[in-house]
């Protein structure tokens, strides 16, 4: 895996699915994190996965 940016602070990579949807779905499923967002916030782990 390459990272995109890396800083002291900060590390941005590549989304990876597989790995980062449990704590994507943790973010996306709360209404009111959400709230300001077109999407509709996720209700199950696996409706957080690309498919």
């Amino acid at each position: 895996m390459t990272n995109l940016l890396e800083t002291e602070h900060l590390i941005i990579r590549s989304w990876i699915p597989k790995c980062d949807a449990e704590q994507a779905f943790v973010i996306y499923s709360d209404p009111e994190g959400t709230n300001t967002q077109v999407l509709q916030y996720s209700t199950t782990p696996v409706s957080t996965r690309c498919t």
